[in-house]
Order: C-alpha cells, then structure tokens, then sequence
C-alpha cells in the first residue's frame, strides 16, 4: 500500500516509483494507494484530487458504498506502516482484484 494523495495539498512524488516497484517485487501481492484524509478539508475536493492523481496511470479506483465497519487500519509512523485487512484472504484478493491462485 502506498500513500498517493494527502489532503488538498500533498502529493506523494515518488508515488509511480513506489507503484512499479511494488509491482516489480511481487506480482501476485495486493498493492492499493491511498488517500491520506485530512478531517479540515473537503472531503469531495479530497477524493476528486485522489481520482484525478490516479487515472493518468490507469488506476480507477472503486468508490466503495459507505463502510459500518474498518477495512484497513494503517499503523506506525516510520519510513515503512503496516497495514491490517479485515477479512480473509480471497476477501483481499477479490477487493484488490487480483488473482486467486498464487
């Protein structure tokens, strides 16, 4: 998982780097980016800017329905976060889109 966005002004500028690298080191692993929310800005600006940054490299990302429950929860504030799914395995392969055998 790689930030991609941050509120309405930071964009991540190694993003495609991370991207392809993530792709290159393993091509069976889920990889996502995400949109680092800021609760001050607006959170449609916020999205819109996330989409925009992503289609130029073919990424269209799914606008999930509203969630009742966490998904991922990022932890650690160091050059590597760790993140947590919550759900099985082909649940996190269907959501990625990736493939089931590996």
């Amino acid at each position: 998982m790689c930030k991609i966005t941050e509120g309405l002004t930071i964009s991540d500028p190694t993003f495609v780097s991370n991207w392809n690298a993530m792709w290159e080191l393993n091509r069976t692993m889920p990889r996502f980016g995400y949109q680092f929310f800021h609760a001050s800005d607006d959170p449609v600006r916020q999205a819109e800017r996330f989409v925009a940054t992503v289609k130029p490299h073919g990424l269209l990302p799914d606008v999930p329905r509203p969630w009742s429950r966490w998904t991922f929860w990022q932890k650690g504030d160091s050059p590597v976060d760790t993140d947590r799914f919550s759900g099985t395995e082909a649940q996190l392969l269907s959501f990625t889109r990736m493939p089931r055998s590996r």
